[in-house]
């Protein structure tokens, strides 16, 4: 029996074949059993969930619905599905331990066509309400900065609005931002790149402003626009050391972007965390991360801004007084780790460019 049903939220996507047999068969199992039944009806779900109807699908006549299905955007096409009775807690593979299967192979993997399944995996996660938390975003965002990936996570929250990709929390934004600056260290701090990474930087700070992402606390945490600032000002100073004119973007000119952003960092001083006690290296190692880029950004817009700039001077005395002894005490704590950790490798990438 052929029972109409149309997608409730856009087409069904079709996963392309992995690198991985294992992934490949993960992601079936999720599109039969956890996919497909977000996108038809509700009264053809209760059909598949509900006990005292799933022996109308058992019979000799078949229940069958057809959706749009699409590998791209440019590609749709429609598809003939079989429903079967399932149960929620022995037919869907347990939501964490199949993150972090995904995020393992991620991990793993040298082909596009792996990280291609991510925006529609996303998409279809968001779809069938199975929400990735976010720790588990931060893990995402993080690989795909290791394997250079950072233009299809920041194409994932152009479209946050399908995919529900969500950078209103703190520790997304500031993995994002790192994710640009990894982009900037791993081209050598080529300005091409870093133009690049700049750009991303900025479109992510003002998209996090947009509605969708919440709560809102990034808005409120003075490193994350600090983070931006030090991108643009990075650049405006190699371009300057090239020999190039100052550049601008719809945004305004370097120098303008510089100290506003500097402002809004300065302006919100309140909610600084700078805490830390001596010789916490996990803590020390938490703080290099969020404020590096800080106390890198604003050495390098002392190299760009004019020497009466107010905001240059605030910026410095904000440097002397709390983030440079911070990032001295966090440095030392890293002393005791066993290996070198993530902030500690960024330190001595920044230092190398401000020689």
């Amino acid at each position: 029996m052929n029972l109409h049903s149309s997608n409730h939220s856009g087409p069904l996507a079709v996963f392309p074949s992995t690198s991985s047999p294992e992934l490949d068969s993960l992601l079936l199992t999720l599109r039969n059993n956890v996919f497909i039944p977000s996108h038809i009806r509700k009264s053809h779900r209760e059909l598949v969930f509900r006990r005292k109807y799933q022996h109308n699908l058992t019979g000799d006549d078949p229940f069958s619905v057809e959706l749009d299905t699409t590998e791209s955007i440019k590609s749709k096409t429609r598809e003939s599905f079989i429903l079967q009775p399932l149960i929620h807690e022995v037919d869907e593979p347990p939501f964490m331990e199949t993150i972090h299967k995904i995020l393992a192979h991620l991990r793993q993997s040298e082909t596009n066509t792996d990280w291609e399944i991510v925006p529609d995996l996303l998409r279809e996660f968001y779809v069938s309400k199975r929400y990735i938390k976010p720790p588990q975003l931060e893990k995402l965002v993080r690989i795909a900065a290791e394997k250079d990936r950072m233009g299809l996570i920041i194409n994932c929250i152009r479209n946050a609005d399908e995919i529900g990709i969500n950078i209103g929390h703190a520790g997304v934004m500031r993995e994002i931002l790192l994710g640009c600056i990894t982009r900037a260290t791993h081209a050598d701090w080529d300005l091409r790149q870093l133009s690049i990474a700049m750009k991303q930087a900025e479109t992510v700070y003002h998209l996090s402003h947009n509605s969708l992402h919440t709560p809102v606390d990034p808005k409120t945490k003075p490193d994350i626009v600090g983070t931006v600032m030090a991108l643009v000002a990075a650049k405006a100073h190699l371009a300057k050391a090239q020999g190039q004119d100052e550049g601008s973007t719809e945004l305004g000119t370097d120098t303008e972007r510089i100290e506003r952003y500097a402002t809004s960092m300065l302006d919100r001083s309140a909610h600084a965390d700078l805490d830390l006690k001596e010789g916490d290296c996990n803590k020390g190692n938490e703080k290099l991360l969020m404020w590096l880029p800080v106390w890198f950004g604003v050495q390098m817009a002392e190299r760009v801004l004019p020497t009466k700039s107010a905001v240059l001077k605030r910026m410095k005395g904000a440097f002397n007084a709390d983030i440079d002894p911070l990032i001295k005490k966090a440095v030392a704590a890293q002393q005791s780790a066993p290996k070198n950790t993530r902030g500690k490798l960024l330190y001595d990438n920044l230092v190398k460019v401000l020689a």
